[in-house]
């Protein structure tokens, strides 16, 4: 079959219709306007946006999303939502500094909480991700020419297991990072209207997150460099390409390299040189695709379906090469490109790069959708057992996913311990038990304590006012008071009761360990000081206690 005959069928002109078919005017201008949304027919296309939909939905079945640093992003934009006020107390403590590559969501969140409270402005947010994320890849497919459908094949990864970590800067906006790319390949072809969307995407996606911002301009440069080689088009014309086609994102890279230079200038900035490199090996990486890409749930459904997902895709490989050649589609070349090319830089990347942690396994998604745009197309029964296959194991995944946060245990207890902590309480959280298992096996507890910001007035112990990348920072930078050690809130037994933080911080919120999840942790955590300290709540695993008597009596013996 050629791809022109493969073309994915549109609805029929009411021209071409027959005065009872045709359906009303106003009714074809609204589906026209939703065209790019439309998959091969209307049960394909009904199955991915729901199975994207449920995906959503999964965020609001739980107070507390799964998503491990999500919880002090939010914070943040509560914190700024707050500096919005003149009259804020907030402005004697934190700054806003709104010149920033990895602030988009705090300004989101900070702005809709006009209207809403910031925990509805976060999962707002959070529910764009699988929307985005399945936009994006509809987006990539249609420019390479490759049947809509393909497009359920990234269903599997939209709870990634980037957006399990709370990177949510970057989970949310490397989706739009693809959709500006493929503006850009338009654009490039000749579709000159759609030049707004490219700069203005890549301008949105180097606000919102430095390394989205450095995935597009990489996607751009392969795709321009693969496009055409200088003896098919002559030297001269193939560098006047090389040089012009990038020109409508350059705005937007010359401003993250602006921003990150006075990021660098910053005072008392939390940088950690000596952990750049930091790596596992490229087998393991192999080995590991799956947990990587995904695998959050206490189950191994995730990491089941989306080696699903990449073995329906290597059948279609495999049928392609029993079929009789068929007309190279328009970008072949390129897509292909851009698949090896994120496939070597996921094995080559480090772990740790540039005091920034996880970043190799940021880039299955870049990988999984030019892999899945470089998947020629097949004809016959296989197409279809394939493509139901997908499109059920994207749905079974979405289900799947909102019924583990809908089961997340400790959710009420967690979310009623946050709310009796008193206003203005400068509180510490020592998590003896961190994950959400069975349900989820993200360690989600390890920042809960960043809701009790987002809900009210007070000082947590550590929060990430201390990185220069983000727009809230603290005035004295992080440096006073004493301040709990970064990296200590995921080694609670180190935990120090008559250290100067933990005199600063009375209020200690603990979760109990998960093999003794019943015992009250007061003694593990205060050791021989456990009989000073009052405790205030007791919800399921979760405590509150006050531990002021420590240093008040400490004082009082001359200590």
């Amino acid at each position: 079959m050629t791809d022109e005959a493969a073309e994915a069928p549109r609805p029929a002109d009411p021209a071409e219709a027959s005065p009872a078919q045709a359906p009303p005017v106003g009714r074809r201008a609204w589906l026209d306007r939703l065209d790019w949304a439309q998959l091969e027919t209307p049960s394909l296309t009904a199955s991915f946006w729901t199975a994207a939909g449920v995906f959503a939905l999964a965020y609001w079945l739980t107070p507390f999303p799964p998503c491990i640093d999500y919880p002090q992003h939010l914070a943040l934009g509560a914190i700024l939502r707050r500096l919005f006020d003149p009259a804020a107390p907030e402005h004697a403590t934190y700054v806003a500094t709104l010149l920033t590559y990895n602030g988009l969501f705090h300004v989101l969140v900070a702005t809709l909480a006009l209207v809403v409270p910031v925990e509805i402005a976060g999962k707002l947010l959070l529910s764009l991700v699988p929307v985005l994320t399945a936009s994006a890849a509809l987006a990539i497919v249609d420019v390479a020419r490759r049947p809509r459908w393909y497009a359920a094949f990234v269903l599997p990864i939209s709870y990634s297991y980037i957006v399990g970590w709370g990177f949510i800067n970057y989970a949310l906006f490397a989706p739009v990072a693809m959709l500006t790319f493929a503006w850009w390949v338009r654009w490039r072809d000749g579709e000159r209207r759609v030049i707004g969307w490219v700069i203005g995407g890549a301008l949105t996606v180097a606000y919102a997150h430095v390394l989205a911002m450095l995935c597009l301009c990489i996607s751009v440069g392969v795709a321009t460099v693969a496009r055409q080689w200088p003896r098919e088009v002559g030297v001269r014309r193939w560098l006047r390409e090389l040089l012009s086609a990038p020109w409508p994102i350059l705005p937007a890279a010359a401003y993250a390299v602006v921003v990150y230079l006075v990021h660098r200038r910053a005072p008392h900035i939390y940088w950690e040189p000596w952990k750049d490199g930091t790596d596992v090996p490229a087998w393991q990486k192999l080995w590991n695709l799956s947990s990587f890409a995904v695998g959050n749930l206490g189950s191994p459904a995730d990491r089941v379906i989306f080696l699903l997902s990449l073995g329906l895709i290597a059948v279609l490989f495999v049928v392609a090469a029993f079929m009789p050649p068929a007309p190279t589609a328009p970008r072949t070349r390129e897509i292909s490109a851009l698949a090896l090319t994120w496939f070597l830089l996921y094995l080559i990347t480090p772990r740790v790069f540039m005091s920034t942690w996880w970043i190799f396994e940021r880039l299955p998604l870049f990988w999984l959708v030019f892999l899945v745009a470089a998947t020629p197309r097949v004809d016959g029964a296989v197409v279809r057992l394939v493509r139901g296959a997908i499109v059920a194991a994207g749905l079974a995944l979405s289900i799947t996913t909102a019924r583990a946060f809908a089961s997340i245990p400790d959710a009420r207890d967690a979310d009623a311990i946050i709310d009796d902590i008193p206003a203005g309480s400068r509180v510490i959280a020592v998590m003896h038990g961190v994950s959400a298992a069975p349900a989820v096996w993200r360690e989600m507890w390890v920042h809960q304590l960043a809701y009790f910001v987002v809900r009210r007035r007070g000082e947590i112990a550590f929060d990430f006012t201390r990185y220069a990348s983000l727009p809230v920072r603290r005035r004295d930078a992080g440096e006073a008071p004493p301040r709990f050690p970064s990296g200590l809130e995921w080694l609670p037994d180190r935990y120090d009761p008559r250290a100067a933080y933990a005199a600063y911080f009375p209020w200690v919120l603990v979760r109990s360990p998960d093999e003794d999840p019943a015992s009250d942790p007061r003694w593990r955590t205060f050791g021989a000081y456990g009989e000073r300290v009052t405790l205030v709540s007791h919800r399921g695993r979760f405590w509150l206690f006050d531990a002021s008597a420590i240093h008040g009596a400490s004082t009082a013996d001359g200590g």
